[in-house]
């Protein structure tokens, strides 16, 4: 071989094993991007919890809604949390007063434009996690404003690829501490409508929502009288129990969970409570919502970055072939 053909040959074999190169690199290159780019375009993760209650009201033995007038002390106070958190940042708001109760939605995300405060309804669009509550009215008449409460709560959260952990959590407390003036019951009636719903698509995670409602009575001491947390099957003290309001649903794999049985009136009546003596009545309304979401790649994409890299393997084995001499050598 003459000087000038050792010089044409080394100077054309790389150029031809870039050659070879080119088609396996821009397979993985195309990969890798999409890789990337597809996920957030389809996979999501969505939570939704939202308890209404109506027409709450507090009856005594006789049936007749009490008045604040059969009570020798009452003072009422009314308390609302909400709270949203999305991939370590949080917000939260506040309300403590003895009539209605409120806050002004907690929302974190780019969705959280096109949402309105007080609007508990599911969102169909957008990325966020927010919590909203409203508490109005009262269980027991003469207390001013309307004779029987009502109250709602929402927590939801629509998250994606860049947007991997959130959370909204919203409660409603209401406390009385009270005495009668004569021995007598309390009779707890109201109607409520519970709507869970969990969804994942193309990805790989958890996400969770879930609901709570229950009434508590504790004496002087901190001692239990009564304690109600409908469950959808009649106890002791129950008159009615249609369905869960405590109740939850979770999604750890691709698909959809939902709970909504719709609206259903609840009854249930305490024991005998003695006149004089000091009680703490409690009243627990509860949405929250959390999800940790990460996406998985389609198929296809992940065919065409394993073409890629196998390509790039038998590029690899070739070119060492070539560059070896009769000994194995270079």
């Amino acid at each position: 071989m003459t000087g000038m053909e050792r010089y044409v040959t080394k100077s054309l074999k790389p150029q031809c094993r870039a050659g070879r190169l080119a088609l396996p690199l821009a397979a993985a290159g195309a990969a890798v991007w999409l890789l990337a780019a597809a996920p957030g375009a389809q996979a999501a993760a969505t939570a939704y919890s939202n308890l209404k209650v109506d027409d709450f009201r507090i009856l005594n033995g006789s049936g007749a809604q009490y008045d604040a007038s059969d009570f020798r002390d009452l003072a009422v106070g009314n308390f609302t949390n909400a709270n949203a958190n999305s991939d370590g940042v949080g917000i939260s708001a506040d309300d403590l007063s003895t009539g209605n109760s409120g806050v002004p939605m907690q929302c974190l995300g780019t969705g959280c434009a096109g949402i309105s405060d007080n609007d508990f309804s599911q969102q169909g669009s957008g990325f966020f996690s927010r919590s909203d509550a409203r508490l109005e009215g009262a269980g027991i008449s003469g207390l001013g404003g309307a004779d029987s409460a009502s109250a709602e709560t929402v927590g939801e959260l629509r998250t994606y690829s860049a947007r991997r952990s959130n959370s909204a959590t919203i409660g409603n407390i209401s406390e009385f501490s009270f005495a009668l003036g004569a021995d007598d019951t309390m009779t707890f009636s109201l109607d409520a409508t519970p709507v869970l719903d969990v969804a994942q698509m193309g990805g790989v995670g958890s996400v969770q929502a879930s609901l709570a409602f229950s009434i508590q009575i504790t004496d002087a001491d901190g001692n239990s009288v009564f304690t109600w947390a409908p469950n959808g099957t009649l106890e002791a003290g129950e008159l009615a129990d249609p369905f869960s309001l405590n109740t939850s649903r979770g999604q750890l794999a691709e698909g959809s969970k939902t709970y909504d049985p719709g609206t259903g009136s609840f009854l249930a009546t305490t024991g005998l409570l003695t006149a004089g003596e000091t009680y703490t009545l409690s009243i627990n309304h509860q949405s929250a919502t959390s999800g940790r979401f990460t996406p998985v790649p389609e198929p296809g994409v992940l065919l065409l970055l394993g073409s890629g890299l196998l390509g790039l393997g038998a590029v690899a084995r070739r070119g060492r072939s070539a560059g070896a001499g009769p000994n194995g050598t270079a």
